[in-house]
């Protein structure tokens, strides 16, 4: 009984023994546990750094980012601004090249510059100056009215104040994009301005107004032409001339040009005169499509319309259909007509110099004093300032002619001439039989005076004029010699003062071979 027992305590036992060597095993495990358990935890520390790191790093790049994003908008807004500079410039040198509408108060302003009763009288412009000007505008094509500028689209508005003093501080373009960004509001407040302004302000920015108004219809014909064709029923005359003066005949659309032509043939019956005179100057600045009404008005009764009329026949682009207009407007009654044709031969002189010479010289021998002036001042003195050898003949056969008026105008159109290139003629001329020749060339030296080469030349021809027969001659050189403060006895030689015998010629040089 006793061994049956410490069997079973031995596989009591075995069982027991077996337990302590699972406990052992799982004690051996668990530091290998905890080794693995320890690796987790350091690469999960170490994901988190890393973590850190980058979310650290992640506000520098964006801060870099952000750098180069305003670099590049200040580039941007650089490139704008140069953008910006150029179309201001453009804008301004299309407005200046358009042509003002004519005014109420253009009435005499050449003649009244026009010295009185032989006084000397300034250069009108340099005829350097004019010929570039010429030159200039016949190399580039004229702006035409109601053109805007691509560029001036993009830019942001001005705001245009418009005071009770109508008042605008802005350029045309700006205030035409003003206009185009409500244009039934801006119209109506214009024209509430325009209303309460006075005569003499209302003419001081006439033209910026009309030339904004006439852009912005040009941009949106159809629009501007709905608001508008109200401005040219109004009650004022001031309105329906300021809406008569905007029309954009310049419209590159044929439709569109034919709509405005329309508009303004339809107020040449207008009964305000003021507004029937602006539609007359807006459609002879287009003189080849309009040729019918050009002959019309330069033979009307109302000499404002015949000068109006003139004044824009040099934009006519077949000179040989205006040529016989200027032949009668040259000697027109009226001082404003002929005068303002004086100047349209000038500019259309280079085109056709022989054709154009031959109606100029219609102007200098005409009967009329004023007609010849018009022509001295408005033509021949910048012809025969330009030289050339074909003037100068043209001068020597002028002085030797038997037509008095010819020469008057000759004398009197010698301002800008070189005075050694004058100096012979001026000798021939004070030995005129005509004494109002003779006066010319007196004022003429006392114009040259300072440019002559010689002192003593010039006051040799104020002595022919001291001791000339005539008194309108002698006053004019006493005149010459007191405005000048010269004393004539000291500044001519003696033997070159009048009376004296000239002095002896050398003798000739004796014969090759000749000893004695």
């Amino acid at each position: 009984m006793a061994k049956k027992r410490s069997s079973k305590t031995k596989k009591k036992t075995g069982r027991s023994g077996t337990a302590k060597g699972k406990t052992r095993a799982v004690a051996k495990a668990r530091p290998k546990a905890k080794k693995k358990a320890s690796g987790k935890a350091k690469t999960k520390a170490k994901a988190k750094s890393k973590a850190k790191a980058k979310a650290k790093a992640k506000p520098k790049t964006k801060a870099k980012a952000k750098a180069k994003t305003k670099a590049k908008a200040k580039s941007k807004t650089k490139a704008k601004a140069k953008a910006k500079s150029k179309t201001k410039a453009k804008a301004k040198a299309k407005v200046k090249a358009t042509r003002k509408p004519v005014s109420a108060k253009k009435t005499s302003a050449k003649r009244a510059s026009a010295p009185a009763k032989g006084k000397p009288r300034a250069a009108k412009k340099s005829a350097v100056a004019t010929k570039a000007a010429a030159a200039e505008g016949s190399a580039r094509p004229p702006r035409p009215r109601g053109a805007i500028d691509p560029a001036s689209r993009k830019r942001k508005p001005v705001a245009v104040p418009i005071n009770r003093n109508l008042e605008v501080s802005a350029e045309a373009d700006e205030f035409s994009l003003w206009i185009l960004e409500s244009p039934k509001e801006r119209l109506e407040e214009i024209r509430s301005h325009v209303l309460r302004a006075d005569a003499e302000r209302l003419e001081r920015v006439s033209n910026l107004i009309e030339i904004a108004i006439s852009t912005a219809w040009a941009e949106r014909t159809k629009e501007m032409t709905r608001l508008l064709n109200g401005w040219l029923k109004d009650r004022s005359p001031k309105i329906r001339r300021l809406a008569v003066a905007s029309i954009p005949l310049g419209c590159d659309e044929p439709a569109a040009y034919e709509k405005c032509r329309r508009l303004l043939r339809g107020m040449l019956k207008d009964p305000a005169r003021e507004v029937r005179l602006t539609a007359i100057s807006v459609l002879a600045e287009d003189p080849d499509r309009n040729l019918d009404l050009v002959r019309k008005w330069v033979k009307d009764p109302d000499a404002r319309t015949r000068e109006i009329a003139t004044r824009s026949l040099h934009l006519a682009e077949r000179l040989e259909s205006i040529l016989p207009l200027l032949k009668h407007l040259v000697v027109d009654r009226d001082s404003e007509v002929h005068w303002a044709a004086a100047s349209v031969l000038y500019d259309v002189y280079e085109r056709s110099t022989k054709e154009v010479l031959e109606v100029a010289k219609l102007m200098a021998a005409s009967e009329d004093q004023d007609v010849r002036w018009a022509a001295a001042m408005s033509f021949f003195e910048h012809v025969f300032a330009d030289g050339g050898e074909h003037v100068m003949s043209l001068m020597r056969q002028w002085s030797k002619h038997d037509d008095a008026n010819l020469r008057w105008t000759l004398a009197h159109s010698m301002r800008f001439v070189r005075a050694d290139k004058t100096l012979p003629m001026f000798r021939n001329l004070l030995r005129d039989e005509d004494a109002h020749v003779r006066r010319r060339v007196i004022w003429q030296v006392w114009e040259h005076f300072g440019s002559f080469p010689n002192m003593a030349q010039a006051a040799e021809l104020l002595q022919m004029g001291v001791s000339d027969p005539s008194p309108l001659v002698r006053q004019m050189a006493r005149d010459a010699v007191e405005g000048l403060a010269i004393d004539l006895e000291a500044a001519i030689p003696d033997d070159r003062r009048p009376g004296r015998p000239p002095p002896p010629e050398p003798a000739p040089p004796p014969p090759f071979g000749d000893v004695t």
